[in-house]
């Protein structure tokens, strides 16, 4: 954590984060096409497992969570 180079991009990554708005955010419906290319398959929220017909929104960084 002391090195500048990792503080300076996390505190710009977090700065772009938290301006946007969370209506901006893209939202999908959950296919089994897409629950099969998902990675992590819960919420990173609520944790609740994903299911077919969730709709999720995400993050730049790819984290996902229920929209609704």
């Amino acid at each position: 954590m002391d090195n500048p180079i990792f503080f300076n991009t996390f505190a710009s990554e977090r700065k772009i984060t938290f301006s946007m708005n969370i209506e901006q955010l893209e939202k999908v419906e959950i296919t089994k096409k897409i629950l099969d290319k998902i990675k992590i398959k819960q919420c990173n929220i609520c944790l609740d497992e994903y299911e077919i017909a969730d709709k999720i929104s995400y993050l730049p960084c790819f984290h996902y969570f229920h929209y609704n």
